[in-house]
């Protein structure tokens, strides 16, 4: 009978600590795209001259139909045309939901910073 028991409680713990695995591989997953993400933002800023209207359309729309929304940009240069090698400093927040049974959706901010490319 102990024995019976006491592989219960061993497929027990095996059970959560594969869950905790596995939530924890799904947040590396999340965050393995922030650097994409990135570099399409710095491409962006380079080529509009800043975080312009049209760069923002083009970064919005590779977010929500490549990365499913789940990265998002915040600025104090949205929406603003900078000279010519002036540097535009961003934030990346990336909200994702994970597998694991507390927190529901990991949030992670990241910075960057581009240069205007357009004169």
């Amino acid at each position: 009978m102990d024995a019976y028991v006491s592989f219960f409680f061993k497929l027990l713990i095996g059970a959560f600590a594969f869950a905790l695995l596995l939530g924890a591989w799904s947040v590396g997953l999340g965050l393995s795209d922030v650097s994409n993400f990135k570099q399409r933002v710095n491409y962006a800023i380079e080529q509009h001259g800043g975080l312009t209207k049209e760069a923002l359309g083009e970064i919005d729309s590779y977010a929500k139909k490549q990365l499913h929304g789940t990265y998002h940009l915040q600025s104090a240069q949205l929406e603003q045309k900078v000279a010519f090698g002036e540097t535009v400093n961003y934030k990346v927040v990336c909200v994702f939901p994970t597998y694991l049974p507390m927190p529901k959706d990991v949030t992670e901010t990241t910075t960057g910073a581009a240069t205007s490319h357009v004169r």
